[in-house]
């Protein structure tokens, strides 16, 4: 999914209007499977204070974590707009 994200992103082209809606529905699914996944990766290992293998506590977890919270806060305010 990561590679596909990245091929999408390469992909965008701001000063095309043809590709963008295309790629904003790949972008939502896209977003909507990494927030599944670290859903997931809460319930089974807990937020933060589960102990060392908490989600919170691995340096890539937080980068996803933060990676998704912009993700989502660029949906909506597209959407808003």
């Amino acid at each position: 999914m990561i590679l596909i994200s990245s091929v999408l992103l390469a992909l965008d082209d701001p000063l095309v209007d043809n590709n963008s809606i295309i790629l904003k529905e790949i972008d939502l699914v896209v977003t909507i499977i990494f927030t599944i996944e670290s859903l997931l990766k809460i319930l089974a290992y807990g937020f933060l204070f589960n102990g060392e293998y908490s989600y919170m506590r691995d340096y890539a977890n937080v980068l996803d974590f933060i990676v998704i919270i912009f993700s989502w806060v660029s949906i909506f305010s597209e959407a808003n707009l």
